[in-house]
């Protein structure tokens, strides 16, 4: 037995909601759209990002050598110099050696001049 008490929909307030449901339903649409295109384009830009990094490490890549090697050269100067202190602290004969090793590091150093 069905419930009389209840108030029944009219046609027309049934053709409104209906007509209600299918905007909100295109709004939502058109919104899960807008949201998709805009994480296409993220995900594009994060790309050229990416790409742009990529292209600039590779490019400073000399310079990063550049440098490293400067600092493995100084660390090896500054082991020859406290080398040569403490040859050269022995004396007379570690002055002898220093200036033997000395001689010899410029002789075979490229660019050096030859007699």
């Amino acid at each position: 037995m069905p419930n009389d008490d209840m108030p029944r929909f009219s046609d027309e307030q049934l053709v409104e909601l209906c007509e209600d449901f299918e905007q909100h339903k295109a709004l939502q649409e058109h919104r899960w759209e807008q949201l998709a295109a805009m994480v296409g384009e993220n995900t594009a830009a994060t790309e050229r990002i990416a790409e742009a990094v990529e292209k600039q490490a590779e490019s400073t890549a000399g310079v990063v050598q550049l440098y490293r090697d400067f600092q493995g050269a100084a660390r090896v100067g500054m082991g020859l110099r406290r080398f040569l202190v403490w040859v050269a602290a022995l004396g007379t004969a570690g002055a002898a050696v220093a200036a033997t090793i000395l001689y010899v590091l410029d002789k075979i150093t490229p660019g050096s001049p030859t007699p």
